[in-house]
């Protein structure tokens, strides 16, 4: 009986998709490919689905996307605007075991000034991100990680829910972190002028300011700062965190 509802359970899955992906679910994954393509100008980078990504500066705008080879044909990738879109057009993923089976990617841009993570990605940078201005927005509900180096005049950061691990190294002349939920900011070493830090988290947050650290509200996490600023801006009294000498 148990497998009897399971069977009907799949075939009606099955007839609710489309012609074009009607058997995804009864696909394998296939053995390790690639596929490469090369891009129109974007700046801003947009993960609609779970990636594995790396950034790389370079001279040409291109990706190549490494998974299985049945899986390859379903990613897409399409620029409009100067946006980058990035999306994974597979149904039933509750088929599949996506932390084994991971799309990875390997970007190459020249001028990169924004990402918006909308899914569970991992990002990381093999080289440094170049830019006036820079931002990360992870929208709610999302368990993202980063690991960036950046060398930007201005840097924006916000997490609005979930949870992660952000790392951030390099220089940033202006810095503003708000995050909320139960995330982890480390961005000791990114060596910034300016800091403005937005704590709703239940994690702590990691600065490096060396003019002026202003907290204007901290959850339960705390704010650990090095760099000595001459000018704290904090008021206790609004907070159940606290800001601690790093």
């Amino acid at each position: 009986m148990k497998y009897s509802f399971f069977l009907l359970l799949i075939i009606l899955v099955i007839a609710s998709c489309s012609k074009d992906n009607r058997w995804d679910c009864l696909k394998r994954t296939g053995d390790i490919s690639f596929k490469t393509e090369n891009l129109q100008a974007f700046s801003i980078l947009t993960l609609e689905d779970q990636f594995q990504v790396e950034i790389i500066l370079d001279t040409i705008d291109k990706i190549i996307i490494e998974g299985g080879k049945n899986l390859l044909p379903l990613i897409s990738c399409n620029v409009n605007e100067g946006n980058l879109s990035l999306k994974n057009n597979i149904r039933c993923r509750w088929a599949r075991d996506y932390d084994k089976q991971k799309i990875k990617v390997k970007l190459y841009t020249r001028n990169l000034t924004g990402i918006y993570i909308k899914d569970k990605c991992e990002i990381t940078s093999e080289s440094v991100i170049c830019s006036n201005n820079f931002f990360i927005e992870v929208m709610q509900n999302i368990v993202a990680s980063a690991n960036l180096k950046l060398q930007v005049s201005s840097f924006n950061f916000m997490q609005h829910s979930g949870t992660g691990k952000y790392v951030f190294i390099g220089s940033a002349e202006n810095a503003y972190f708000f995050i909320k939920g139960t995330g982890y900011i480390y961005a000791e070493n990114l060596q910034s002028d300016y800091v403005h830090v937005v704590n709703k988290s239940t994690g702590n947050v990691y600065v490096n300011a060396l003019k002026k650290l202003y907290v204007e509200f901290t959850g339960k996490g705390d704010v650990y700062y090095s760099g000595a600023p001459p000018e704290i801006v904090f008021d206790p009294s609004k907070s159940t965190g606290h800001i601690i000498p790093n």
